[in-house]
């Protein structure tokens, strides 16, 4: 597994430049801050999953399966959504971010499926 598709990449960059005006410049995106990251979060997790994968000395390695994407996106979710924001006061919930991790599976599977058929 290479960590050179396109959806990767970009959504490493766009995730690397937003933090860059966030953090750094201090140029506020209200939506990009936000939603933004969300969005990106499983683009750049999952291949970084299948990459792992692919460099333990499992043979034969295969790729995550959709089942296996879903059910991560979920894991991510509930940690994020629910679990931070009861350990620290510096996160919230919002319903909405549910739904960006799950769009963001949706363009990785995409995808991934449309290259590999």
């Amino acid at each position: 597994m290479h960590l050179n598709h396109s959806l990767f990449l970009s959504s490493l960059g766009l995730f690397l430049l937003h933090q860059v005006l966030q953090k750094m410049l201090l140029i506020r995106l209200s939506w990009a801050d936000a939603y933004l990251d969300p969005l990106l979060a499983m683009p750049i997790l999952l291949p970084l999953l299948n990459w792992e994968r692919g460099m333990s000395n499992v043979k034969p390695f295969r790729l995550l399966s959709t089942l296996h994407c879903w059910l991560i996106t979920a894991y991510v979710s509930f940690v994020s959504e629910w679990i931070f924001p009861l350990l620290s006061p510096r996160f919230t919930t919002d319903p909405l971010d549910v739904v960006l991790f799950f769009a963001g599976t949706g363009l990785h599977l995409h995808k991934t499926n449309s290259k590999t058929s």
